[in-house]
């Protein structure tokens, strides 16, 4: 690969980080070469690929930032080249057309899931009255809640309370902070069932929740200092960069420089197959909203209510419903309107034939379903009814072939209303069912 001096054409460091990735059996190697290039350079998609006829030397006049960013972008190959995830190593993934923090202690959301925010957002719709609550059971990464407050409240103006619980304080940190990042403003993050505020800039959740800048074991940060003081490398940050679009304090969004440029044409977190599908709709959406403010409409809209009015995040650790308090008529505030959930549903005995990227690096008690892949599914058919408010829909994403089965355990444990929605590939994705209503 190019030397420090800087004699090598940035075309040149490109191959050569793809042939590396590809002789790993890296999948879109040259696709994921370029992505962690522009990470480890501090590039805009099209200025990496203006460049490409480039040295390095023009590229980055400086030796010793030079040699600190090839250095980065070397650990970066190869991090990917042990198959860690390209979503890991950059520390975020796009869902739902929002750019999540994520790490070794989620999974990273996939766009299939997307179909349960879309069909939860249908549902929220058709509903009458207001203050509607939500539970997003095995959070996780908060993807799915989270995108669900963001779309409900901006399309609708409407208030939606959502509790976010999952087993693991570590999940519940990353969501936490994905929370503190993206919800609209006039959301309030709370924790547990006394309802404790999470500290602006703080975490309840432990040092993961408080991290601002780089992902965990990522190497330090190129333009000197600890990785949590160089607020996105700024000694090399154009002096015209967009605000950052999720709004708060600089303090509170040290990570926006990693994310994609608001001008940024392509999808610069994620692989092919199909996770960035909604980076090309925010791209489109913003480029329809440029009302000479940067461009930034999209997304920052998410985060204003013109109401003025509070709504809460709630998360909870919790073993699915172990510590969620159950439905009870006589407390007007009790239950839920709808519960969704990516529960673990892999067999047990499939995890070692996953990719590497999955099976060695995404957590196993996010993967693991059981014996049969249905350990999760039985447990939450089996209590689901208990919190809900009648009339209460019940969104379970499941894998390839399993729709059928959960139906039938939802329809065992008096569900109606039961039907499947297909993915974009027309295969089996999301279960419904319903509460029986009150009469």
């Amino acid at each position: 690969m190019p030397e420090v001096d800087g004699s090598g054409k940035v075309w040149e460091l490109l191959r050569e980080a793809g042939r590396t990735l590809e002789s790993a059996g890296v999948p879109d190697a040259g696709y994921d070469a370029r992505c962690l290039f522009e990470a480890a350079f501090d590039l805009s998609r099209e200025k990496a690929l203006s460049d490409w006829g480039s040295g390095l030397l023009e590229l980055v006049p400086e030796r010793a930032e030079r040699a600190a960013r090839l250095s980065l972008f070397f650990s970066y190959i190869e991090r990917r080249k042990s198959r860690e995830p390209l979503q890991q190593i950059l520390g975020q993934c796009w869902f739902y057309g929002l750019p999540f923090f994520v790490n070794r202690h989620v999974l990273c959301p996939r766009a299939d899931t997307e179909i349960l925010v879309e069909e939860a957002l249908r549902l929220l719709k058709s509903m009458r009255g207001g203050g509607r609550k939500a539970l997003d059971l095995c959070a996780g990464s908060g993807c799915i809640g989270i995108s669900l407050a963001s779309d409900y409240g901006l399309d609708y103006m409407n208030v939606l309370e959502i509790w976010a619980s999952d087993v693991s304080s570590e999940a519940l940190a990353v969501a936490e902070r994905n929370a503190r990042e993206l919800l609209p403003k006039h959301y309030r993050i709370v924790s547990g069932l006394d309802g404790r505020a999470v500290p602006t800039g703080g975490s309840l959740y432990g040092e993961l929740g408080r991290r601002e800048c780089a992902p965990i074991d990522e190497p330090v940060c190129p333009t000197g200092g600890s990785s949590c003081q160089n607020s996105e490398w700024k000694k090399t940050t154009p002096i015209d960069e967009p605000v950052c679009p999720t709004g708060g304090s600089s303090s509170q969004n040290s990570e926006w420089k990693k994310t994609t440029p608001i001008d940024e044409p392509a999808c610069p977190t994620g692989g092919s197959s199909c996770q960035n599908s909604e980076w090309k709709k925010l791209d489109k959406d913003k480029n329809n909203n440029k009302n000479g403010d940067g461009g930034d409409k999209e997304v920052g809209s998410r985060r204003g209510r013109q109401d003025g009015g509070w709504a809460l995040f709630r998360l909870l650790q919790s073993n699915l419903f172990e510590d969620i308090p159950p439905y009870d008529a006589a407390i007007s505030e009790s239950g839920f309107d709808m519960i969704l959930c990516n529960p673990p549903y892999i067999e047990s005995g499939t995890i070692r034939a996953l990719d590497p990227e999955v099976r060695d690096f995404e957590p196993r008690i996010a993967l693991d379903g059981g014996e049969d892949g249905f350990l999760f599914y039985r447990r939450i058919a089996d209590q689901a009814a208990r919190y809900l408010r009648p009339g209460g829909w019940i969104l379970l994403e499941n894998g390839f072939g399993q729709g059928d089965d959960v139906l039938k355990l939802l329809k065992e444990h008096g569900f109606g209303e039961l039907r499947i929605i297909p993915d974009l590939s027309g295969k089996d994705r999301v279960s419904i069912g319903q509460k029986v209503p009150d009469v």
